[in-house]
């Protein structure tokens, strides 16, 4: 979401989630590798292409239907590679601002126990 000064033009340096938001990612990206997965092994057992019989013309078919299946499988080797690069982003961001997080509790709880300085 924009704020009230900036424009769709501009560029964002710094992307701000609310708490929960970097969790519901994550869960997201799980379900979509496991989708995109089983899509992938079911696409496996058509690299494969049987049952065209033995004359030119259908071994062309076969090879055609092999290409096809070995181009869909690469394509979705490549779509599971973007969604766990996105899952492992989302988690270090989470991490970091988990550890962040910790930080900022700990110097709180310092000072609140009166052993920080403002």
């Amino acid at each position: 979401m924009l704020s009230d000064d900036q424009t769709e033009g501009d560029h964002v340096s710094e992307l701000k989630l609310d708490e929960g938001t970097i969790e519901q990612c994550v869960a997201i990206c799980d379900r979509m590798l496991d989708k995109l997965m089983l899509a992938r092994g079911r696409a496996s057992v058509t690299l494969r292409a049987d049952g065209f019989g033995t004359l030119p013309s259908a071994l062309q078919l076969a090879a055609g239907y092999e290409r096809k299946a070995q181009e869909v499988a690469e394509t979705l080797n490549h779509y599971i590679a973007a969604v766990r690069a996105m899952r492992e982003a989302f988690e270090q961001g989470g991490l970091a601002y988990a550890d962040a997080d910790s930080r900022v509790s700990s110097v709180l709880r310092s000072i609140d126990s009166g052993g920080g300085r403002a």
